[in-house]
């Protein structure tokens, strides 16, 4: 059997860069997008990235990149800057008789900028965790309170007052790429792994009972069919070719209906305290007599979607012997004359390995 943080590691490479990752680990694993947010931050806090930032926090945002600013600023004594004579004389003309007062640009040096932003907000995310893991009540993880100390204190520093407030977004990332300095590259690295998926051997402590069942059944669905495109969110689903998965937790929501429906057949498996006679009846209940199938480890899996392929075969010939009678020599093809109703033959039901699955495309698996 395969290893459980190996079948995690196999669906989250099917995620696809246009859903975020907090939503599509939410239907992944059937809870709410904060919840899953949760679990994100607590795997970054946990990674070696963040572990430099704060160990060497000091050092890395005092060498940031300073950029020169001038702004305009009123002043009558102790003029420093270049002096906007235009805009002395129209400040003099609206204060006539008042003392002279001159508009000079001083000169500023501020260490703000895109690889600040990055910075900045990866260590307010990595500051809020630890207050927010002892809000919930739940033993907190020492490695994420000392580094979410640590970060705290960075934050919090008078001489990175001036950081605070970072709102990075695609056109920082882009701008921080530009920048040559050392910290950049460890800006974008924090950056790239606050939005990545989870990996498996952090996931797997978070999983329960149910979630490792539908997970392990999804993985069999999707290797068994040869299904290789993306998962993608559509709702409270996720989708890839012709399978639909919807999680247990998410039954009801947007009318999805739980179980994974591959060309409208609904699979499912019994849950770890469901006798099977219940689980049976309970799939039945939730096909609303659409096709239907029980199956609770792989030959079963093996044996419903080689039924399925069958299904939609005998479903299409129809339309094939059509073509044939229309054909202009008027021969009928060999083949083509086998009835809709015929049964599989007994070498096609032992099928282990069936054939890709009918709606599948041959596309490379995408990761986030």
């Amino acid at each position: 059997m395969v290893a459980l943080a190996q079948v995690v590691d196999s669906l989250t490479a099917r995620h696809h860069p246009r859903d975020s990752t907090e939503r599509w680990l939410a239907c992944l694993l059937g809870m709410s997008d904060v919840e899953a947010r949760r679990i994100m931050v607590k795997a970054f806090v946990r990674s070696e990235e963040v572990a430099e930032l704060v160990e060497e926090g000091e050092e890395i945002l005092g060498g940031l990149p300073r950029r020169t600013v001038q702004r305009d600023a009123e002043m009558s004594v102790g003029l420093t800057g270049a002096v906007s004579w235009g805009a002395t004389a129209a400040v003099s003309a609206q204060r006539q008789g008042a003392d002279s007062t001159f508009v000079v640009r001083p000169i500023e040096h501020t260490r703000t900028g895109p690889v600040a932003d990055l910075l900045m907000a990866a260590l307010h995310d990595v500051a809020r965790v630890g207050a927010q893991e002892r809000r919930s009540g739940a033993m907190v993880d020492p490695v994420i309170r000392e580094r979410s100390r640590l970060a705290r204190r960075l934050v919090s520093a008078p001489e990175n007052r001036s950081l605070d407030g970072a709102r990075p977004n695609r056109r920082t990332r882009a701008d921080a790429r530009r920048v040559k300095h050392p910290s950049a590259a460890l800006a974008l690295r924090l950056d790239a792994r606050r939005r990545e998926p989870v990996s498996g051997g952090v996931l797997e402590p978070e999983l329960d009972r149910l979630t490792r069942l539908q997970l392990r059944l999804l993985y069999l669905v999707l290797a068994a069919g040869h299904v290789n495109e993306p998962l993608v969110v559509d709702g409270a689903a996720l989708v890839a070719g012709p399978v639909r998965f919807v999680h247990p937790r998410n039954h009801g929501a947007r009318g999805e209906v739980r179980g994974i429906r591959v060309n409208g057949v609904l699979l499912d498996a019994p849950e770890p305290d469901q006798t099977r006679e219940e689980a049976w009846s309970a799939l039945r209940r939730r096909a609303d007599g659409a096709p239907c199938r029980l199956v609770s480890d792989r030959d079963e899996v093996f044996a419903a979607l080689a039924e399925i392929t069958q299904r939609v075969s005998r479903r299409d010939e129809p339309a094939a012997a059509v073509s044939v009678r229309r054909s202009p020599s008027g021969a009928p093809v060999p083949g083509s004359t086998r009835s809709r109703g015929s049964a599989p033959t007994t070498e096609s039901a032992q099928v282990r390995e069936p054939t890709p699955l009918p709606g599948s495309a041959p596309l490379p698996a995408t990761s986030g």
